[in-house]
């Protein structure tokens, strides 16, 4: 499976579909679907409100990720 990201990353996916779980089995086999239709259908690029970036930076800032604990060096006596 080849895709590209809106910022311009592609990547490829490799995988063998008869040894797929089936949530992803259901994934590969709408994915083939959509690729051998006879009449192509073409959509907009996802478009989002801009509200989507400013609430985002708005719940960082009243909700912040906890701060992770300190991690203590035990310094162990040399052997002789």
């Amino acid at each position: 499976m080849y895709f590209k990201t809106s910022k311009g990353t592609e990547k490829v996916i490799n995988y063998i579909p008869n040894y797929l779980p089936d949530s992803l089995k259901t994934l590969h086999d709408t994915l083939r679907e959509i690729t051998l239709k006879q009449s192509k259908v073409t959509s907009d690029s996802f478009k989002y409100h801009e509200i989507v970036n400013d609430e985002s930076i708005k719940q960082y800032v009243s909700n912040p990720p906890p701060v992770l604990p300190i991690k203590e060096q035990i310094k162990f006596p040399l052997d002789k």
